[in-house]
């Protein structure tokens, strides 16, 4: 019984022990679908992730593909571009070289045409200042034969006004002198000094009488007069010329005539024909401001032959001719001579 007991608490035992195991087994195995199943979802999910993967993966190589193809026309028209600007460049290139190249040889040209041009101008100044040598000395060699003419025409006036003179018994240095004291006589009226009037009237007033006494007629007085006249002018004439010489040989004097600057100054009385001219009538308007009476040629002459004591005279010049009128002839004395 005892054994039997035994008996049947190990077996009881064996199957407990038998139990255990089998639940613990069954445990492992129930985890172990678990488990089995988890990995399964797993699975699943990643063979879905894989499927998404793959179709973004098969979208993103065509996106790819698209892109590429566009990037590569895209480099092909930029590469297209690149070659037309390398050949536009390479045709400026050429271009300027040629520019270059036809500079340099337009600069070659001028600088030999200055060359030439520059030698021409020498050459030209050289001719040039040889011209002006050659006129210096055609001037000097006018104005001598001007001065010469000159002198030779006053050295005949005089030897025709002594030739003229020296038969009447008369000196022409007396012609002169009736000139000058006409000259002075007009002044003193002009300025009224009274003592200046009377010293020339009395002076002219002597001449005329030594005239009369050579029986000497108004008409050849007056050729005398005129032609002593123009020896004067031919004198002052050859003044000026001499003149005109230093100032030519003068450089400062020169710079100035040629800029055409002024030269009252240095040709005092060049412009003879105006300034006298200019002054008879200055003098003449003076006189008539003064109420002086002025009358002509015929009566002036008249007033000569009658022997009048109220003498005065003034010149007047036209061109190289000159005419003589007597200022100062009172027309009451004239008429009780007449």
């Amino acid at each position: 019984m005892i054994g039997w007991s035994i008996a049947m608490e190990t077996k009881y035992y064996d199957k407990s022990r038998d139990y255990e195991d089998y639940k613990e087994r069954y445990e492992e195995v129930q985890e172990e679908l678990i488990e089995r199943a988890k990995a399964e979802e797993k699975l699943e999910s990643a063979k879905a992730r894989e499927l998404g993967l793959t179709k973004l993966l098969e979208d993103t190589k065509t996106e790819l593909s698209l892109v590429r193809v566009e990037k590569d026309n895209q480099v092909a028209i930029f590469e297209n571009k690149l070659d037309q600007k390398s050949a536009l460049l390479e045709n400026i290139r050429q271009e300027l070289k040629n520019l270059e190249i036809k500079s340099e040889k337009e600069k070659a040209e001028k600088n030999s045409e200055v060359k030439e041009k520059d030698s021409e101008l020498k050459e030209k100044e050289k001719e040039l200042k040889q011209k002006e040598e050659e006129v210096k000395k055609s001037q000097r060699k006018a104005g001598q034969s001007r001065e010469e003419l000159l002198s030779e025409k006053s050295r005949l006036k005089e030897e025709k006004l002594k030739a003229f003179t020296t038969p009447l018994g008369v000196s022409l240095q007396q012609f002169n002198n009736l000139r000058r004291y006409y000259e002075r006589l007009t002044d003193a009226r002009k300025n009224f000094n009274q003592a200046n009037i009377e010293t020339h009237e009395d002076n002219v007033a002597v001449i005329e009488e030594e005239f009369r006494q050579a029986n000497i007629s108004v008409e050849n007085i007056q050729k005398i007069l005129v032609s002593s006249e123009e020896k004067e002018e031919a004198n002052k004439k050859i003044q000026e010329i001499n003149k005109a010489y230093e100032i030519l040989g003068d450089e400062e004097m020169k710079r100035r005539y040629d800029n055409g600057e002024e030269f009252t100054s240095d040709f005092s009385g060049y412009d003879y024909e105006g300034e006298i001219k200019e002054e008879f009538r200055r003098r003449e308007e003076e006189l008539r401001k003064a109420k002086v009476d002025v009358i002509d040629i015929e009566l002036e002459i008249l007033k000569l032959e009658m022997k009048s004591l109220d003498r005065s005279s003034t010149i007047n010049e036209i061109g190289m001719a000159f005419n003589l009128t007597y200022p100062r002839v009172f027309k009451e004395n004239l008429d009780s001579k007449l």
